[in-house]
Formats: C-alpha cells, structure tokens, sequence
C-alpha cells in the first residue's frame, strides 16, 4: 500500500496519503474498508489528538508565546 503511517506521538498509527495520487487514495480507503477495527481506532486516535494537541486552548498559548518572541525583537 502507498502512504506512509505517523504515530503524531499517540498510541495508534495515522494513515497519511499524498491527496494528489487518486491510486494510493483509492488503496487507503479500500485498506481501512477491509480493515474496519484499524479504520474505528484510528478514528477514535485522531479525534483524542484533536481534543488533546489541537485545540484551542493548546493553539492559543502557542500564538501568544510567537507574539511575545516577536514583540521582542
């Protein structure tokens, strides 16, 4: 299968496919069509990663700690 897997520091693997190559996009969703416990778990790994890394809160302190360093300058 094309794509390669990231673990994004989480438990299970993420599936990242190049979405300008419509034949490793084909073979990623026939991957996770064949392999639904695969496919539910890294449902539920990106959806924790969205409530724990990337959120707003998180997001905010990043940009507020970019405009002290660039406030600096």
């Amino acid at each position: 299968m094309h794509g390669k897997f990231a673990s994004g520091g989480f438990k299970l693997p993420a599936m990242e496919v190049d979405p300008l190559d419509p034949k490793a996009i084909a073979q990623a969703i026939e991957h996770l069509l064949t392999h639904p416990e695969e496919a539910r778990q890294m449902g539920e790994n990106g959806r924790r990663a969205v409530v724990e890394k990337y959120n707003w809160g998180q997001e905010k302190e990043k940009l507020l700690n970019l405009y002290e360093e660039l406030l600096k300058r």
